[in-house]
Formats: structure tokens, C-alpha cells, sequence
């Protein structure tokens, strides 16, 4: 991910498992808010996970949140689009998967925008 990341040429960078878990069609409903945020993240609604599944999911995220300033909706979901200076950092920072919360620590605070899809 380090390679792909670092390597990236254009402005913008698409993050997305490869599970087909989500239409990268929909990546149509993220690019409205180009203009306005460095990171665009998307969630899942409605969530179709057991109740246990979603209120851990519900405090995993409000944690993240208190710890971090970490504001988006579903802190897990991959689908997510951001600037390409957004990645620039460090070896370690970017070696972290790009869903994990604490590699958008931060993020917030230069804006941030969610969409939702089904």
C-alpha cells in the first residue's frame, strides 16, 4: 500500500477494499465534495450487521473520536477518496492501512466530508 500510495501521480487518491463490498460506481456520490474537504469518506447505511456488530461499531467510533478528533461517520469503512498531499508523510504513517483510524488522525481539522450509500 506504501508503493501504491507513494506512487500516486494524479490529485486525488481512491481507497476501496477489493472484497466488492461496496459499487466503486458510487464513487460518483464522493465527488461533489472535492471542493471542499482533503478527505471524502464514505459509511454504510443502512448498517446490515447484528446488533451486537453495529453498537460495537457505534463505540468503536465514538472512541476514536474522544482519542483523536477523528469525526467521520463509520471510521472502518473503506471507501474513502483524499488528496494525494493528504498521504504525504512518513514511511510508518503511511505503512498502516489507509482505513485505520489513526492513519487520518487529524483529518477533521482540514475538513472532512461523508457521504452514505446502500
Amino acid at each position: 500500500m506504501y508503493t501504491g500510495f507513494t506512487s500516486a501521480r494524479k490529485e486525488w487518491i481512491f481507497f476501496t477494499d477489493s472484497d466488492k463490498q461496496f459499487n466503486v460506481a458510487e464513487i460518483s456520490r464522493l465527488l461533489p465534495f472535492m471542493g471542499e474537504a482533503e478527505l471524502i469518506a464514505g459509511y454504510r447505511a443502512p448498517r446490515r450487521d447484528p446488533f451486537q456488530r453495529v453498537l460495537f461499531g457505534k463505540a468503536w467510533s465514538a472512541l476514536v473520536t474522544v482519542l483523536f478528533g477523528y469525526t467521520v461517520r463509520d471510521v472502518d469503512c473503506a471507501f474513502k477518496l483524499f488528496r494525494r498531499r493528504s498521504s504525504s508523510g512518513s514511511r510508518s504513517s503511511l505503512a498502516a492501512p489507509r482505513s485505520a483510524p489513526s492513519s487520518w488522525c487529524g483529518q477533521s481539522a482540514r475538513g472532512t466530508a461523508s457521504e452514505r450509500w446502500r
